[in-house]
């Protein structure tokens, strides 16, 4: 994403009033979405059926890109504006954690999905954390830890192919001064290590299996001392890396944007059970 692009902050309110919610544009209202309507879409977008189905997907898309343009075509307005001077641009869409499971990633302007057109981005906004800051890279290699990891006891079907995904890594970061560990225990406690020994790191990137767990909600998989699967939390993951934060987590594994309060039932949602990635971002951390 280039440093110069256009950035714009696109929020629903998080309390509706009279059965509308406010939509603001770069803290302005622009107009009212229909929260009847922004719950039945969740309950429709929970299903699911958008994974397999494109024309459920393109529906969804269309739906989403109606709430956020209105009737007074904003969204529309910027986007043409965007194209019109070749510029790029990056929304950051800002929900709460009320609608935070609404797949605005298929947003459908009714020719394209927009995350298909080069220099058009969606970013979603959890905290205002950085907002302001204009990072200045120092003159030195980039540092970047890599783990995978593949507990034993998942079964056959489970054992991810990371070391592919390790060469893909290396050959994709061979011409760049980038500096990589990889960590082979596949623990929460071995990446600390990891961290550690290499002096903090810019970068963390951790595949494996994640889900979401009644008892403890968000958990990624990991693995223990013997190599089976150890429920790590948020605030576990997070004990892990806070003395050498690193500027970019990426957490590669399925469900790390699901929670437990992410729209079930009634369509709102608990932040204390929003997914890991949410928790990872907005800094509110499990005890565990």
């Amino acid at each position: 994403m280039s440093a110069d692009a256009k950035r714009v902050r696109v929020k629903l309110a998080e309390e509706a009033k009279d059965g509308k919610r406010d939509v603001l544009f770069d803290g302005r209202k622009s107009h009212d979405a229909d929260d009847k309507a922004l719950i039945e879409l969740l309950k429709e977008a929970k299903l699911e059926q958008w994974k397999t189905d494109p024309a459920e997907g393109k529906g969804i898309g269309k739906r989403l890109y109606s709430i956020l343009n209105g009737s007074g075509g904003k969204l529309k307005s910027i986007l043409d504006e965007a194209y019109k001077e070749s510029e790029p641009i990056s929304l950051y869409i800002e929900t709460g954690p009320t609608f935070s499971a609404l797949p605005f990633e298929l947003i459908h302007d009714g020719g394209r999905f927009l995350l298909l057109d080069d220099g058009k981005h969606l970013i979603r906004m959890v905290s205002e954390k950085g907002w302001r800051k204009s990072p200045y890279p120092e003159k030195r290699p980039m540092k970047m830890v890599f783990m995978a990891s593949s507990p034993t006891d998942l079964g056959p079907d489970n054992v991810l192919k990371f070391e592919e995904e390790e060469d893909l890594i290396i050959k994709a970061t061979a011409k760049y001064p980038i500096d990589i560990m990889f960590e082979d225990s596949g623990s929460v406690e071995g990446l600390k290590d990891a961290i550690q020994e290499f002096g903090g790191c810019d970068v963390v990137h951790i595949t494996g299996h994640a889900d979401v767990l009644k008892d403890i909600g968000p958990a990624f998989l990991l693995e223990d001392e013997a190599g089976y699967t150890a429920h790590v939390t948020p605030g576990r993951l997070w004990d892990a890396l806070k003395d050498y934060k690193p500027r970019m987590l990426f957490l590669s594994g399925c469900n790390t944007g699901k929670g437990l309060g992410d729209g079930r039932g009634d369509g709102h949602g608990d932040g204390s059970t929003e997914s890991f990635a949410y928790q990872m971002v907005e800094g509110v951390y499990p005890s565990s």
